[in-house]
């Protein structure tokens, strides 16, 4: 397979053709007529705000329960796009998350998000991995930027977001583009985790270094500890 800078210069050495969002995508709400949301019970399951808000990727396994008025409204499926609609800063206006597996029939999608969804004639054209992962980028949120509105609550509606432009290259530069920020994106995941773990086991044995009183059966003093059976240091 060509590497990035193969295709790049294969495919992209005459530019890139940039299109309206709305010629490639049609866009909907989420749920209306909805009560008694994260319930135990409901008769709906559906995408919550922050699933979008802090994944990159929607958790489809992350469903909580509703209850609906009406069931003819619209539900996700895979490569969906969705979006926050309104935030408390302008920069949390439309951050995207997309569907990237298979999700069950029926999922709703939360009312204080909005979705994208590609035309069947783009499918095969556009990967909305790549789409996703643009929409990140901080040309796109300077782009998003314009188009939010609001003083104290700030708001972005379907018409002005879906006028904004996304570059389309070659499919095949599209999923090599993926590739490449999906290993980032799993690379940062487990630097992440690491960072916890180190953390969790730098505040243990601070609190342990530093505790000078001693406990009931005189283990500790003066940031000793008598390790015995038993003792495991957080990991």
């Amino acid at each position: 397979m060509k590497n990035i800078g193969e295709l790049l210069k294969q495919y992209l050495s005459e530019g890139v053709t940039f299109k309206k969002l709305d010629s490639l995508f049609e866009s909907f709400s989420g749920m209306t007529g909805v009560s008694n949301k994260w319930k135990e019970t409901g008769n709906c399951v559906f995408i919550d705000y922050l699933n979008v808000y802090n994944n990159i990727n929607v958790d489809i396994h992350k469903l909580h329960n509703a209850t609906v008025k009406s069931f003819q409204q619209n539900t996700l499926k895979k490569g969906d796009i969705l979006l926050t609609s309104a935030s408390e800063t302008p920069m949390e206006c439309a951050i995207s998350s997309v569907i990237r597996d298979n999700i069950a029939d029926n999922v709703f999608l939360d009312d204080h998000l909005f979705a994208i969804r590609l035309k069947e004639e783009f499918e095969g054209v556009i990967d909305t991995a790549f789409v996703n992962y643009y929409m990140h980028s901080s040309t796109f949120r300077v782009e998003v930027c314009k188009k939010v509105r609001g003083v104290t609550r700030f708001y972005i509606t379907g018409k002005p977001f879906m006028s904004l432009e996304i570059p389309v290259p070659p499919l095949e530069v599209q999923n090599k583009i993926v590739e490449i920020l999906d290993n980032f994106t799993s690379l940062t995941a487990e630097l992440e985790a690491e960072l916890e773990a180190r953390k969790r086991q730098y505040e243990y044995y601070r609190n342990l270094l530093l505790t000078f009183n001693p406990v009931a059966n005189g283990a500790v003093t003066g940031g000793e500890q008598q390790i015995g059976d038993g003792f495991t240091p957080p990991h």
